[in-house]
Parts: structure tokens; sequence; C-alpha cells
């Protein structure tokens, strides 16, 4: 195991059918949550009960296991000073739709703001042992009644572990933009609209042939369409400049092979997400 995982939207890019319970907005409907930028939302619309179920349906004959979810944009749910925090969070699997039969992968029955990670603190994680196999994933939301929830990305699956630590980073800023404006008085002022985003350069050197199979079948077939991927340290925090978890847009990959088996370089370049 590595000191540096990728999540990525593993379970709901692959469903073939995402149902929910409860209505979501018809301009920022539950797709948002596995496709698009991070400034996306799946907004639910104010009628909306107390609970919520958000259930993926995979292929026939497909099954996945799954160890970990990520609730990006959580602090609206968690923290929001209008509309009230969630209250229970929880992941099931099936191998029957009804979920008649349904496992209870993750329970957290009193999600606390103060657990969430990221730079701006807005990202909601829970991570377990790998889960049995399974077609139907469930995420089950308790909030208050007519609560209008919204959230920005939903990745539920399993890791993408390099099987290696990183053989090296670099840390770097990307400045934001600066922006003039006017005083009442007149006076011109120079700004800046929020603080600099990360850019990560990641290189692991001898990474197993299967594994980088893997990186490509996973995570760069489906940048297209499902852009983003979540870096995940789970020790050397220093990686991710004091960071746990990071939402980032993966600007470039290169696979370089050593000449033998087994042995390839995987180098990427992530940069943080705005919005």
């Amino acid at each position: 195991m590595s000191n540096l995982k990728l999540s990525f939207p593993d379970i709901p890019a692959r469903a073939v059918a995402v149902t929910v319970s409860e209505a979501f907005d018809e301009d920022e409907t539950i797709y948002n949550s596995i496709s698009g930028p991070r400034y996306t939302r799946s907004w639910l619309q104010a009628t909306s009960a107390s609970n919520l179920l958000i259930d993926f349906a995979l292929g026939a004959g497909v099954t996945s296991s799954s160890d970990h979810l990520i609730i990006a944009h959580a602090d609206q749910w968690l923290d929001h000073p209008t509309y009230g925090d969630v209250t229970d969070i929880s992941v099931f699997s099936d191998s029957l739709s009804d979920y008649s039969t349904a496992a209870t992968i993750y329970n957290d029955a009193s999600p606390d703001p103060t657990d969430l990670l990221g730079p701006d603190s807005e990202d909601y994680i829970a991570t377990w042992s790998a889960a049995t196999a399974r077609r139907y994933w469930r995420l089950f939301v308790s909030k208050p009644n007519t609560t209008f929830l919204a959230h920005s990305k939903i990745y539920l699956g399993t890791f993408y572990d390099p099987g290696i630590d990183c053989s090296r980073y670099t840390i770097d800023y990307i400045d934001r933009p600066p922006y003039l404006s006017r005083a009442d008085a007149g006076t011109i002022i120079i700004g800046r609209r929020e603080r600099p985003r990360y850019r990560f350069t990641i290189a692991w050197d001898g990474v197993s042939d299967a594994l980088i199979t893997t990186f490509s079948d996973s995570i760069l077939k489906i940048q297209h369409k499902h852009k983003g991927v979540f870096l995940y340290s789970t020790a050397a925090n220093e990686i991710l400049d004091g960071h746990r978890l990071v939402h980032c847009d993966m600007t470039s990959a290169r696979i370089t092979g050593g000449g033998v088996a087994n042995w390839n370089r995987l180098e990427c370049t992530f940069e943080e997400y705005s919005g």
C-alpha cells in the first residue's frame, strides 16, 4: 500500500442506472454528482423528505467492491447556517435491486463538520476495508425535512493504489489573476479573488504492469467524460502540503516503461479544482 492514493468516480461513473428517492433541481441534477467541474452542484428541491436515497446499479453480471466514499462540498451538508445539518450518512450494497438483503458497508450516525478535509475543509471522506463485490450500491442520507441539500461530487468505489510510495513530488502554487475595482470615492483597488491553487507533480518509479493497466483502464479512459480525481494522503501528508485530501484535475499523465517486466514510471500533474 502506498502513502498516496487516487480516488475517481468509480461506481457512480460505471452505473447503468442512477435513481434517487427525492427530486433534484432540473438544472442541477444528480448527474452533476458524477460528471462536470467541481463548481457544479446537485440541488434537492424544496419539497424533499427527511431521508434521501441515491442508488447506483451496475450492468448485468457486473459487480464492484468499495473501500471509500467521498462527498465533495459536504460542508453544505454538515455546516449550513440556514438549511440544517445532515444527521446520518450510510452506504449499503446488495445483490438484489430492491435492497431486501442489503449489507451495511458504512454508517456515520453523527457526521461532524470538524472532520471535513481539504485545503478549505469542505470535503467528507470515509474509508473501510474492501467490501464484498456487489451489483447494487446505495447512499443513504438523513437530513432535516424540506432541506435544500446541495453537494458537488460523489465518489464511491475503490481507490487506485500504485502499490509503492511516490518517488518524488513537487508543489507549485497557481496564482489567481488580479482584479480591479473602483471604490465609491474613485480609488482603484487591486486585489486577488481567492487563495492560490495547488499544482502537484508526482512520480512513482517501479509500478507493476498490472497496476499501470488498472490506472489506464480505471482513470485515464474516463477523464474525457468524468474528469477529476481526489488525492488522498494516507501517511506522508507533506506530499499534499500538509493536507490529507485535495480534489484535482489531472492535467497530464506520462507512463514510461523501464525495459523490464513490472517496472514502469508513472508521472502525473494535478491542479487543484476551484469552486
